[in-house]
């Protein structure tokens, strides 16, 4: 198995996903009083955010820096790994701004908070839809709309949309989608898979 071409891949991700949590983080400051002058710090749900995007951005350019060597690499086990590595990385980005909500509004420690945002997050990206949380309204805006979000990309399968975006990037989407789809068929609804997640994420929006 290339290594290369997983670290490539999984970068690739991180960027993709360090982009759309800014669109939370924009309704956390839409959200906040008009004329707050407080530092954000006492928003942790702000806090929270900003840390993932920057996490998620750095970590992933310096992933594909790192390793675009491998950007031609990818087979069916490098698929499956990065599928793995794919969904336990963005599980971990997904849960930095939960943790640090759950720290600041409970006093809960850090590694029952951690334990409880992961376990938010992937339930999001694996579509599984259990809750921590028994009152999930109680939650600020930003973090109702990282958990739909969560949902909404886990519920086509990210690596489908990858299929879409990826191609321009140098990232191989087949073997991604060998991963991420059930069964023993391999056949596709088009000679094209890239047109195929197109017109799937098309009646998806």
């Amino acid at each position: 198995m290339h290594k290369t071409a997983v670290g490539y891949a999984v970068g690739k991700m991180l960027q993709v996903m360090g982009l759309m949590l800014l669109i939370p983080l924009l309704i956390a400051f839409y959200d906040l009083p008009e004329g707050y002058t407080n530092s954000y710090i006492s928003h942790p749900e702000i806090m929270g955010l900003i840390s993932a995007v920057l996490f998620s951005l750095i970590a992933g350019t310096l992933l594909v820096l790192g390793f675009r060597g491998g950007r031609d690499l990818q087979g069916i086990k490098e698929g499956y790994a990065i599928v793995t590595f794919g969904w336990i990385g963005l599980g971990f980005v997904s849960s930095i701004p939960f943790t640090l909500y759950f720290m600041d509004s409970g006093s809960v420690p850090l590694i029952e908070a951690f334990t409880n945002g992961f376990f938010e997050a992937m339930s999001g990206l694996t579509t599984t839809g259990a809750s921590i949380l028994s009152d999930v309204e109680s939650l600020p805006r930003s973090l109702l709309f990282l958990r739909a979000l969560t949902h909404w990309l886990g519920g086509m399968g990210i690596i489908t949309l990858a299929l879409v975006i990826f191609p321009a990037m140098g990232v191989v989407g087949y073997q991604m989608f060998r991963g991420e789809v059930p069964g023993p068929t391999t056949e596709k609804l088009f000679p094209r898979l890239a047109q195929t997640a197109s017109i799937l994420w098309g009646v998806y929006l």
